[in-house]
């Protein structure tokens, strides 16, 4: 690189508040506004840039802040053909905010009245630099480009990015400046050379080494008096391709929200000066939210959906064209309406589906609403059951984090609702006007358990334990009444259509197998139904389920999953150390039953874990125990757990001290967890991917289903391209069912093809290519030869 034709150059050593740098002066100063763009190995981005603002004709002078680029881009060729008046090189340490710094300093020192900052990816609309110009002259001292607001433009912006930006950085950073921002990560903005100088903000400090800078302008110019204000802007991605950013992986963006809630408390503020946010109840309020936001994110990328997820996007789509009709053969004795899945979930996905148009995620996005409510409902009713603060959302964190909660979560299904529900549920409990429920909190309390069962079937067994323990609690026949018709009344459209549609009162797919006496029936088995049941053996039943109690130990002690069981001990920990700063001799006296919390949650806490545990047996009875059935046990024995140790305390600010201690190691915890996650996931299956495939599928006979080798993929195909498909039943894949069996399968559904691209179902089934018979729909494709 030549230098000949600058009139000036010269190496800077660094000093407090600006890095070491070296400057090339093109030109004599030529405007009172300076432009400044920082740049790090922008290549033909920045060139291309550069020639849009000259052929535009701005009165502003163009200054390059280099963060120490490789590439050449910017050199005195580009600098001479496009005007730029300086190009300044950091040779010291620090990254976007040590660039900023060494730009405004020699900026203020030549005598700029204002100055405007643009990225040099590209991505900014050049247009708006004028309008910011303009800004200034009247007298604004710092002006905020914005993509959102009327007349911007957000083009091709990641979903990801659209959702932190306006859902976690800019409602923070308005909270604390005390003025509404709608893109505070914008890097398009302006600035008066009176905000630069203000001792107040004491902009040049090497703190500010990346995006701290620009946050802390945010959060502080508005409340310390400078006119302030926000204009449209425009923002391109690339159509496609990689996006053009400094911040990348799951790090970068951790590390990006981090310095946002450093600049909301006021971290950054000069000593003396007062700090914007001194509340911890919202940073604790929007860390939570943050980490939801965050997980709903990293999900939304490539949620693993499983066929579950897509039966429930399938019936979402059917509610009202015709009720409970499935696409694809979920249990092989309720045919085409199906038993397997309560209404309440699906009809909810509708509706966010028809309010945000997100199709198959719009379950994913209700999914994170009900984790949201979930977390509120349960601080607000631990607060009321403990008189403590953050107790309730360190708890739910806890939960959010709990593997079989995250899967429900990430796959869309109804989990996340039931513990809604659940919380919902607790927090009617811990607000009762009297000692115990009269009628009318009862009808509601059967009312909610009536929309779990509509959730959720395995509900059932704990909305009638709760009826149960009610009456021994209030032993009032008013409020057994009260719930059992509330509890009626929510279940009565599921009573209905499964008399109308299956002759019995309340059918469920696992209904058979939970009342089955037979250790080999399970749902998707061919044959079902076949063997003794709970009222023709009793006894055996009985037998079964004991014998199932080792599996639901181990279960329970596994389905937290590894890291989360590490950082609930280390939590433990944790709490004890705090504990310790309060209790007299080491280990606390609990005296639980003194303390008027706990007399008032003690009714409750065993109210509620009857009615959980009251489930229990169907999960034996079927041998389907999986991780998230332990999920509300874990909750409310978190609750009783982390009560009984903070309830001794008499203190409430000791109380608080500990829960907000608690809570902070546990949202660690959670974004530690989050890293695996965004490294493990992996998405929907070729989610687009048999768009073409599709047709070929369904017309080759449409009178009968496709058979699919993967459940996933079956249940995809039916949600998301409308081919009717059934897939394989359990014993069937295992080869535990006799020619006859498999046979009576192909014949009495009428299959007549297998899609099987996992080749999995290909080695238990007969079959054979399709050669020059039929159309070539795909290696895949084969035709089903009954057994003879």
């Amino acid at each position: 690189m030549q230098h000949h034709e600058a009139i000036a150059e010269e190496d800077v050593a660094g000093r407090p508040g600006v890095p070491a740098h070296r400057r090339l002066v093109f030109t004599e100063k030529r405007s009172p506004y300076a432009l400044v763009i920082p740049i790090l190995d922008e290549g033909e981005r920045i060139r291309a840039q550069l020639r849009r603002i000259a052929q535009a004709g701005i009165a502003v002078d163009v200054i390059i802040a280099d963060g120490g680029s490789r590439d050449g881009a910017v050199d005195d060729t580009i600098a001479n053909e496009t005007g730029i008046r300086a190009i300044l090189v950091k040779t010291g340490p620090g990254a976007l905010g040590a660039q900023l710094r060494m730009a405004y300093d020699w900026c203020l020192d030549q005598g700029y009245d204002g100055i405007v900052t643009i990225d040099g990816n590209g991505k900014d609309g050049i247009a708006a630099i004028g309008d910011m110009i303009a800004k200034l002259r009247e007298g604004y001292d710092y002006v905020q480009g914005s993509r959102y607001r009327p007349g911007g433009e957000a083009i091709n912006t990641p979903f990801e990015r659209t959702l932190g930006n306006r859902y976690l950085h800019a409602p923070l950073l308005s909270l604390a400046a005390r003025f509404r921002y709608s893109d505070t990560t914008n890097g398009f903005r302006a600035y008066s050379a009176r905000l630069l100088r203000d001792p107040q903000l004491a902009l040049f400090r090497d703190v500010f080494s990346r995006y701290e800078l620009l946050f802390h302008i945010s959060a502080m110019a508005p409340r310390l008096g400078f006119r302030c204000i926000e204009i449209a802007v425009s923002r391109r991605y690339p159509d496609n391709g990689r996006v053009p950013t400094k911040i990348t992986g799951f790090a970068g963006k951790a590390a990006l929200l981090g310095q946002t809630l450093n600049a909301a408390c006021g971290n950054y503020a000069p000593s003396g000066v007062a700090a914007p946010m001194r509340h911890a109840g919202l940073l604790f309020g929007f860390a939570v939210t943050t980490l939801i936001v965050l997980t709903l994110a990293i999900a939304w990328r490539a949620p693993p959906y499983s066929p579950d997820s897509f039966a429930y996007y399938a019936l979402a789509q059917t509610l009202v064209t015709d009720f409970q009709r499935i696409g694809h053969l979920r249990s092989y004795w309720s045919e085409w309406y199906s038993a397997a899945f309560p209404p309440l979930w699906p009809a909810l996905w509708a509706g966010i589906d028809a309010l945000t148009g997100t199709a198959a995620r719009a379950g994913l996005v209700g999914a994170t609403l009900a984790a949201g409510a979930f977390a509120t409902f349960t601080e607000a009713a631990t607060r009321r059951l403990t008189g403590t603060r953050w107790l309730g959302l360190a708890i739910a964190v806890m939960i959010l984090m709990h593997q079989g909660f995250l899967e429900e979560w990430s796959a869309a299904r109804a989990v996340p609702l039931h513990m809604a529900l659940l919380a919902g549920l607790l927090y009617l409990l811990a607000a009762r006007p009297a000692d115990h429920p009269g009628p009318a909190l009862a009808g509601l309390l059967g009312l909610i358990c009536g929309l779990a069962v509509m959730a959720r079937f395995d509900a059932l067994p704990f909305a009638l334990a709760m009826a149960l323990g009610l009456v021994v609690w209030t032993r009032s026949a008013f409020v057994l009444i009260a719930f059992v018709g509330a509890l009626a009344l929510a279940i009565s459209p599921w009573i209905a259509y499964s008399l109308n549609t299956f002759g019995s009162p309340f059918v469920t797919d696992n209904g058979w197998v939970a009342v089955s006496a037979d250790s080999r029936a399970f749902v998707t088995d061919w044959p079902t139904g076949t063997g003794p049941t709970l009222f023709e053996a009793p006894l055996a039943w009985l037998l079964l389920a004991l014998e199932r109690l080792p599996m639901l130990f181990a279960r329970a002690f596994g389905s937290a999953g590894t890291w989360p069981t590490i950082a609930l001990v280390a939590m433990l920990l944790v709490l004890i150390g705090l504990l310790s700063l309060f209790y007299r001799g080491g280990a606390p006296r609990m005296a639980l039953r003194k303390t008027p919390e706990w007399q008032r949650m003690e009714p409750v806490l065993v109210l509620l874990v009857f009615a959980i545990v009251a489930g229990w047996p169907a999960y034996l009875a079927t041998g389907y125990i999986h991780g998230r059935y332990f999920t509300p046990f874990a909750w409310i024995g978190l609750l009783a757990l982390f009560s009984a140790l903070l309830l001794p305390l008499r203190a409430g600010r000791q109380r608080e001290i500990v829960a907000g201690g608690l809570l902070i190691a546990a949202l660690i915890a959670a974004l530690a967890g989050l890293v695996r996650i965004e490294r493990a996931a992996h998405g929907f299956p070729a989610y687009d991917g048999y768009a073409r495939i599709a047709p070929c599928l369904s017309a080759q006979n449409p009178d009968a289903p496709v058979l699919v080798g993967n459940p996933v993929i079956a249940a995809q195909l039916d949600a998301v391209h409308d081919v009717r498909t059934g897939f394989v039943p359990r014993n069937i894949m295992r080869g535990d069912a006799d020619a006859g069996d498999v046979a009576s399968f192909i014949t009495v559904h009428g299959f007549t093809h297998l899609y099987d691209p996992g080749a999995a179902a290909r080695r238990v089934l007969p079959v054979r290519e399709i050669g020059a018979e039929g159309p070539d729909c795909g290696p895949s494709w084969l035709r089903l030869r009954v057994p003879g």
